[in-house]
């Protein structure tokens, strides 16, 4: 919804290229985190990382000739990354939902006593 309603077009490349950058932040994160290496807290420092690349990058637009420096665009692409990340988060937190044997529609609307002869499809 917020893409549909930014009105500048340039805008908009900013919640995807800003989004897109986020998610491979909180992917590397994440993989450097499952490989027994200290990282932190992955998805507040995804969203740090993201606003200091997005900093760094309007920086550089007020030096250049032509380009205008805008907070603006900074926090276009905060917000780019903080929807990025609670995207990834929410998608994490339902494959581990689904996949650590949460009930099923079918189980859940039986009686627990004939839930248990339900078979489960396998993954």
């Amino acid at each position: 919804m917020v893409f549909v309603r930014m009105a500048i077009p340039e805008e908009r490349t900013h919640l995807i290229e800003y989004g897109v950058v986020a998610v491979f932040i909180y992917e590397a994160l994440n993989e450097r985190a499952n490989q027994c290496c200290c990282v932190g807290i992955s998805t507040p420092l995804a969203v740090l990382l993201t606003a200091l690349l997005g900093t760094l990058d309007e920086c550089i637009q007020w030096l250049l000739p032509g380009r205008v420096f805008a907070v603006r665009d900074i926090l276009s692409n905060v917000i780019a990354g903080v929807m990025a990340v609670i995207t990834c988060v929410a998608l994490r937190w339902a494959r581990r939902w689904t996949s650590a044997g949460a009930p099923t529609v079918a189980e859940r609307r039986l009686p627990q006593s004939s839930a248990a002869s339900v078979p489960r499809p396998a993954p």
